[in-house]
């Protein structure tokens, strides 16, 4: 999940009046968060197709729900968010839409339709979102295997699509789009990240196939990009390595302890932390950090929650800020996390009292 800026870990403007949500608030189901200019995260909750604003010791706001873009588009299971200077960008998987969000106005406009550009150009079940330097959106698609580049709301590009899975889109600084794929419905499984690059005009594989650590069985998940534009990525869901530009192996970061690998984001060019699933039952996440130069690894959060209250069920989502605070989301308990170092303090954040109302 993310914030617009080069980030890497493995999970205010003013805002108006509280959007009223129908009926009692039941459930909640986090599936991403991203860090707000000036504090606070906004929250993509599936369950009651809103957007949450959260900051600590004030009370949650919905600021836009399924009936609230005003225009009569329907937000449908928010999936993906992205913060750009004043815009928040949300992805509607099910209803197949992109919204984009004005923080200082509060006016919402839906950037892209279920119908896309009515010349064949659309965007199916979109589930990730990236920003490139000149304020472009690239939407990935799931369901129509694609990635789209929205330049305000008009489509400029369809730039790829071979009906591959798509996993995650990312920007570096370099404004090359890197986009994650599989394909395990062939003999011979395919994976790989591609570079598109814009200036040039051209598509490329760029990992390092056959030597000993990527081959062509290897998946590869999440990408994040750090500060300095140091590429780092999830493969097969065990490791998270980090890659040049070429693809070839810089760094590896490994230990039994984490894993699977299920999130990442950077926050500076020293700590990563990432989030692990732990299979007990129920199913439950513990989040860390390993410094760069030294490989060691540091247990933020446990599997007994201690630091939390109780287990941080699966499943969570981090973000990190501008300040290099880190969130993490946890999607059935409703809550959200704050660490201001890699082994500082947490907070609960709100909805405890919105479940209860």
């Amino acid at each position: 999940m993310k914030y617009a800026i080069p980030l890497l870990i493995f999970a205010c403007a003013a805002h108006g009046q509280s959007v009223v949500l129908e009926g009692a608030i039941s459930s909640l189901s986090l599936q991403d968060i991203v860090a707000a200019p000036g504090g606070g995260v906004y929250a993509a909750d599936a369950d009651n197709d809103a957007v949450w604003f959260i900051k600590e010791g004030e009370t949650p706001v919905a600021i836009v729900t399924s009936l609230g873009t005003g225009m009569g588009q329907q937000l449908e299971d928010p999936w993906a968010l992205i913060v750009d200077g004043n815009l928040l960008y949300i992805a509607g998987r099910a209803s197949d839409n992109v919204f984009s969000y004005n923080i200082d106005t509060q006016e919402i406009i839906e950037v892209i339709g279920p119908a896309g550009n009515g010349m064949g150009v659309f965007t199916r079940a979109p589930e990730e979102l990236a920003v490139d330097s000149e304020g472009d959106l690239l939407v990935m698609g799931d369901d129509s295997d694609n990635v789209i580049r929205l330049e305000g709301t008009t489509i400029t590009e369809e730039i790829f699509i071979m009906g591959y899975e798509f996993i995650d889109v990312e920007v570096d600084l370099a404004d090359n789009v890197l986009v994650s794929v599989s394909n395990d419905s062939i003999m011979v499984p395919e994976w790989g990240i591609y570079r598109i690059n814009d200036s040039q005009g051209t598509v490329e594989i760029i990992d390092e196939m056959g030597d000993g650590v990527f081959t062509p069985a290897s998946l590869f998940e999440q990408i994040a990009i750090s500060p300095d534009g140091r590429i780092f990525v999830i493969v097969l869901g065990e490791q998270i390595v980090e890659i040049n530009s070429d693809g070839f192996v810089v760094d590896i970061f490994d230990d039994p302890a984490f894993d699977p690998v299920f999130d990442l984001v950077v926050t500076n060019n020293t700590i990563v932390s990432f989030v692990s699933i732990v299979p007990s039952s129920p199913l439950s996440v513990t989040v860390w950090s390993v410094d760069r130069a030294t490989k060691d690894f540091t247990e933020i959060v446990d599997e007994s929650g201690s630091q939390t209250g109780g287990p941080v069920q699966i499943s969570a989502n981090l973000t990190g800020d501008e300040t290099g605070r880190v969130y993490f989301s946890s999607r059935p308990r409703g809550a959200v996390w704050r660490i201001d170092d890699p082994v500082g303090q947490l907070f609960v954040d709100g909805f405890e009292a919105l479940l209860a109302r």
